[in-house]
C-alpha cells in the first residue's frame, strides 16, 4: 500500500521515506509508560497511510534511526503493515534529542498527569528552567509547579492517580510528603473501607492530611522510643503508661510534684523532684503518648515513685495503709458471678411460688385481690397528678406520696377512688398526646387510645364536657 504523506511545512531536517525495519527505539529514552489502545490509529494508517512524518535521528550514519517523536504511531504503523514510512531526519545532540521528544510528548492530549511529571523533571535536568518550558509547551509555571510536585510519588500513588482512582489534588497533597507516608495514609483508608473505590469522597480528598498524620505519627514513634533509649540508660525504671498515676490511688505508684488539692480534684503526689528522687530506688518514669491513657500529643517522660510509702512518716503510713485495706474489695468478674448467682436464686423461688399464687387467684378473695390491684395501679401512676385530681393539699413536709398513701389507707372507698383518679390522669394525658400529635403531625402509640376512650366514656357518663378539639383528637384517633 502506498504511503500517504500529509502535506504540511515539517520540522527543520532531512525528508525521508525509509522501511519501518531500520527505525529502532531507544529503550528508557521516551517518558510515555503506556502506547495505550492503537487499534483506531492503526485502521486509520490501515487506510489513509501514515499523515505526520515520524521525528528520527541517525546515530552512525550506516542506515539504522533512532526514534525522537512519534513510537505510537510506529507502533500503529507497524500494527497497520507497512513496509515503509515517512520520516524527518535531524541532527541533535543527546540533549536536544531529549528536549524535542519530551515537549512533542507533552502536547500530547492524553498525556497522563504522572507522565507529564516526569517529562518537566527530565526537562530540567537537562537545564531548562520552569519559565522556558512553560513557553515551550504552552503551559502556565503554576501549572508546572504542580505537576513536577508529582514525580515525587510513590508507585503505588501513581497507579492510582493513573487510573482515576483519587483526583490529582489527592495526589498533590500526597506528593508533598516521602513514599513511604504516602502508602501507609492509603493503606489507612483501605482498610476503613475495605478498597479505596468504596472510600467516601472526603477522605479521598483529605489524602495529604493523612499522610501528614502518619508522618506524625513515625515521629512522635521515634521520639517515645529516644526518651525510653535515654532512661533506659539512666537506669530509670520504665513502668506502663497505659496505666494512670493521677491521682495516687492506695497501693499504686504516684507522679512527683506538688499535690493537687481543688473543688474538682484531690491527687496525691510525692512532693519532690524527678532530680531529688532520682537518689531513691523507688525513682521510676512512664513515657506518654497518644493511644496512652495520657493520650499526649508528643511523647514526654512522666516521672513516678513506686512506694510512696518510703517518704511518709508513721501517722502517714498508716492512713495509707488502712486506705490500701479499705480499696480490696472482691474484683467485678467476682461481684458479677454472686449477682447472677443471686438473681437465679430469685426466679427459682418465683417458679416454686407460682402454684400457690394461681391457688388464691382460683380462691378468688374479692377484697383482698381488689386492694393489691388498686394499690399497685395507684403507686406505679403519678402520685403528684393523682393528689392533684383527688384534690389532696401536698406541702413541703408531706409530699404526694404519703398524702395520697395515707388517703388511701383511710379507706377501701378512698383507694377507689384514688386508682380511679390515676385512671382518669392517665387517660387525659393520652388524649393531650393524641390532639398534640395530630396538631403536629407526630407519632402517637395506638395501643394508649384504648386508655382515652375508656376516660371519654366515663367522661360522658358523669356529663363532664370534653372540648371539641379533644373530641375531634378521639375521633381521627378510632378512625386510624
Amino acid at each position: 500500500m502506498a504511503t500517504a504523506v500529509k502535506d504540511v511545512s515539517a520540522p527543520a531536517g532531512e525528508y525521508r521515506v525509509v522501511t519501518i525495519s531500520t527505525i529502532e527505539v531507544e529503550k528508557g529514552f521516551n517518558n510515555r509508560r503506556s502506547l495505550g489502545d492503537i487499534n483506531e490509529l492503526a485502521e486509520s494508517i490501515k487506510s489513509l497511510g501514515l499523515l505526520e512524518p515520524l521525528i528520527v535521528w541517525e546515530p552512525n550514519g550506516h542506515g539504522k534511526l533512532r526514534l525522537i517523536a512519534g513510537e505510537r504511531r510506529l507502533a500503529a504503523s507497524r500494527q497497520a503493515g507497512l513496509k515503509q514510512i515517512p520520516v524527518i531526519v535531524k541532527t541533535l545532540d543527546d540533549t536536544a534529542r531529549l528536549e524535542a521528544l519530551l515537549v512533542e510528548n507533552l502536547h500530547r492530549k492524553d498525556i497522563d498527569p504522572v507522565e507529564e511529571a516526569d517529562g518537566y523533571r527530565r526537562l530540567i535536568a537537562i537545564g531548562l528552567k520552569q519559565k522556558e518550558i512553560a513557553a515551550k509547551v504552552g503551559r502556565s509555571e503554576a501549572h508546572i509547579s504542580k505537576r513536577l510536585a508529582l514525580a515525587n510519588l510513590s508507585p503505588l500513588t501513581a497507579k492510582l492517580l493513573a487510573t482515576g482512582t483519587i483526583p490529582i489534588d489527592s495526589a498533590i497533597g500526597l506528593a508533598k510528603y516521602s513514599p513511604e507516608y504516602q502508602d501507609r495514609a492509603i493503606s489507612h483508608v483501605e482498610k476503613m473501607y475495605g478498597k479505596l473505590e468504596n472510600a467516601a469522597p472526603y477522605q479521598l480528598r483529605n489524602l495529604g492530611d493523612r499522610a501528614r498524620e502518619e508522618a506524625k505519627k513515625v515521629e512522635r514513634s521515634n521520639k517515645r522510643r529516644e526518651l525510653t533509649k535515654k532512661l533506659k540508660a539512666d537506669g530509670v525504671t520504665i513502668l506502663s503508661a497505659q496505666r494512670s498515676y493521677d491521682w495516687g490511688q492506695p497501693g499504686q505508684p504516684w507522679r512527683l510534684g506538688k499535690p493537687v488539692k481543688d473543688s474538682y480534684r484531690h491527687e496525691s503526689r510525692v512532693d519532690m523532684t524527678p532530680a531529688a528522687h532520682s537518689e531513691f530506688p523507688c525513682h521510676a518514669a512512664a513515657v506518654t503518648s497518644p493511644g496512652s491513657v495520657y493520650d499526649t500529643q508528643e511523647p514526654k517522660v512522666i516521672y513516678l515513685c513506686s512506694d510512696p510509702t518510703s517518704h511518709m512518716d508513721a501517722v502517714e503510713k498508716a492512713k495509707y495503709k488502712k486506705k490500701i485495706a479499705d480499696s480490696k474489695r472482691a474484683p467485678y468478674e467476682e461481684r458479677r458471678r454472686q449477682a447472677d448467682a443471686t438473681k437465679k436464686e430469685i426466679r427459682e423461688a418465683q417458679e416454686l411460688r407460682l402454684p400457690a399464687i394461681r391457688e388464691q387467684l382460683k380462691a378468688f378473695d374479692r377484697p383482698s385481690l381488689l386492694k393489691l390491684a388498686l394499690e399497685a395501679f395507684v403507686t406505679s401512676s403519678h402520685l403528684g397528678a393523682v393528689a392533684a385530681v383527688l384534690g389532696l393539699e401536698v406541702s413541703k413536709g408531706k409530699n404526694a406520696s404519703e398524702v395520697v398513701a395515707d388517703y388511701c389507707n383511710a379507706s377501701e372507698a378512698n383507694l377507689i377512688r384514688a386508682a380511679a383518679a390515676a385512671a382518669i390522669n392517665l387517660g387525659e394525658t393520652v388524649i393531650l398526646g393524641l390532639a398534640e400529635s395530630q396538631a403536629g403531625g407526630y407519632y402517637f402509640e395506638r395501643a394508649d387510645l384504648s386508655q382515652g376512650l375508656a376516660v371519654a366514656d366515663w367522661f360522658k357518663q358523669a356529663q363532664i364536657q370534653l372540648t371539641d378539639v379533644e373530641v375531634k383528637a378521639l375521633e381521627r384517633g378510632k378512625k386510624k
